[in-house]
């Protein structure tokens, strides 16, 4: 799917090109130095609002009763295990 890991800012009006700029480069170097798969973040609506390499998972939705295409991933379970204990770090077995 590219490189979208290496792309630090895209031009438009939108805060979130903003906050990308200025938060991209520091998630990326922790996902290199730790060697993580991805760096995810969710809206509570279960949105995927966030990825370090914005796989074909990005900007779809992940609730369980959502259209997503991924909700019933093991992505989706981790993020609707977080959503139901966010205080605790929620273990998930890995699944396609």
């Amino acid at each position: 799917l590219g490189s979208k890991d290496n792309l630090d800012f895209a031009q438009g009006p939108e805060f979130y090109h903003q906050a990308h700029k200025q938060f991209h480069p520091t998630y990326r170097a922790i996902l290199y130095e730790r060697n993580y798969y991805d760096i995810f973040m969710f809206d509570l609506q279960g949105n995927l609002i966030y990825s370090v390499y914005k796989e074909l998972d990005y900007a779809t939705n992940f609730l369980a009763d959502g259209s997503g295409q991924w909700k019933d991933s093991g992505l989706g379970e981790a993020f609707r295990a977080a959503v139901v204990n966010p205080d605790i770090i929620n273990i998930i077995d890995w699944k396609p």
